[in-house]
């Protein structure tokens, strides 16, 4: 760990990693029983897509470097919020069940967005960062409300 950074953060991160890797779990729960019995098309596309994705985010918060290469917007905050942020939204108009995959989507997606808002650095590789002159990979690194 960095200088300066608190002990707290890196749980806050572990514990945001480990909310994200249950709801992309919980996603793929759902569209699997989402394929099981159904002859609605548009439930079939549904469950699929939530199948894919939790899939994503599972292999995103598992935090594979040949996957992160390739998907290089999951690496950040602010990229896994946006994302659960978009996989709840695909659950509007759904029925009463659809409620339960929004907040299990939206509640991850506000943690990395407050992470990525309040506590940037802790997603920072730890090796890139130089104590002496602030840079990551040799360009300057502007640390977010940092005074």
């Amino acid at each position: 760990m960095t200088e300066g950074q608190p002990v707290w953060g890196k749980k806050i991160v572990l514990a945001a990693r480990i909310l994200g890797a249950c709801c992309a779990t919980a996603l793929v729960v759902i569209g699997s029983v989402g394929l099981v019995g159904t002859a609605n098309i548009r439930q079939i596309a549904d469950s699929i897509f939530f199948i894919f994705f939790g899939a994503i985010l599972l292999i995103a918060e598992a935090r594979f470097d040949w996957f992160l290469h390739y998907f290089s917007f999951l690496k950040s905050p602010l990229g896994l919020g946006l994302t659960y942020i978009f996989i709840g939204g695909r659950a509007f108009g759904w029925p009463w069940w659809g409620y339960i995959v929004m907040a299990l989507a939206f509640a991850p997606g506000a943690i990395n967005l407050f992470l990525a808002i309040v506590c940037y650095k802790l997603y920072q590789d730890e090796d890139a960062i130089s104590p002496d002159s602030k840079t990551v990979d040799k360009q300057p690194y502007k640390p977010l409300l940092d005074p």
